[in-house]
């Protein structure tokens, strides 16, 4: 979204001399100017079901001077109903949930390379078929038999081993956040009281996060998080109002 739709598609837009005002899409969020703090404000859409603030957390204050998000402000159900009322003809239009119908893992360039299932006192479990195709808290398709369940809780890339525990263990409560993106502030001086997403289906949970440099901070759950997951997006909100994001470093 940020470097995309938001970024790319404008600057094609701008190079093609067409003139417009706004940037218009149908994701579910808010966008408010706040005259005291002088900033545009990414807030949740009105359908919690269908937010949709988590994936934009990264846009800029210059891109959302820019935007519009008119479904923002009603549920799904009344978006439908509206383009059935204005014979829209999308009546029996299933949903679109990814933008790519296909096996995600044609689109990575790697070569595959087997390696080590391990658990976390380092004994061999069995072979994996290369880290692309397992991910944190996965427990189905490992192939590997235990006397308990286990799941994927770490992938070490650089060892190429993806590392195998219980349930138990995939429960953490802080983490490490870079390539920062504030909306309501220029910049994380001090800690703050937040509440975190760490997926887009996660329910935020109360954390404190705390400044390391200018683009790192550590997040401390109040509670324990499953499946904290490095790559992912980790998301800031004070209620409905996204106060920023970055990227999953590292669990601590």
């Amino acid at each position: 979204n940020a470097k995309i739709k938001f970024s790319s598609l404008l600057d094609k837009v701008f190079e093609s001399n067409i003139r417009f005002d706004y940037f218009s899409t149908g994701h579910y969020v808010r966008v408010e100017y706040d005259e005291q703090l002088k900033r545009f404000l990414l807030k949740k859409g009105k359908d919690s079901q269908k937010d949709q603030s988590y994936f934009l957390s990264k846009l800029t204050q210059e891109q959302l001077s820019k935007c519009l998000f008119p479904l923002g402000i009603y549920r799904k159900s009344e978006v439908i109903e509206m383009a059935k009322t204005n014979g829209f003809g999308l009546d029996h239009t299933p949903e679109s949930q990814n933008f790519y119908s296909g096996d995600y893992t044609s689109l990575i360039d790697v070569k595959e390379i087997e390696g080590d299932f391990i658990n976390t006192q380092n004994e061999i479990l069995g072979k994996h078929l290369g880290i692309s195709h397992y991910t944190i808290g996965q427990r189905r398709g490992l192939g590997i038999s235990h006397s308990e369940p286990l799941y994927v809780i770490e992938i070490n890339k650089k060892e190429n081993k993806v590392i195998l525990g219980t349930e138990k263990e995939l429960y953490k409560d802080e983490l490490i956040a870079h390539h920062l993106n504030w909306i309501t502030i220029d910049q994380l001086k001090e800690e703050m009281e937040v509440e975190a997403k760490i997926r887009y289906k996660h329910k935020a949970a109360k954390a404190t996060i705390h400044p390391i440099g200018k683009d790192r901070l550590s997040v401390k759950f109040n509670n324990l998080q499953k499946a904290i997951t490095p790559g992912q997006a980790v998301v800031f909100y004070k209620k409905d109002v996204v106060i920023g994001g970055g990227f999953i470093e590292s669990v601590m």
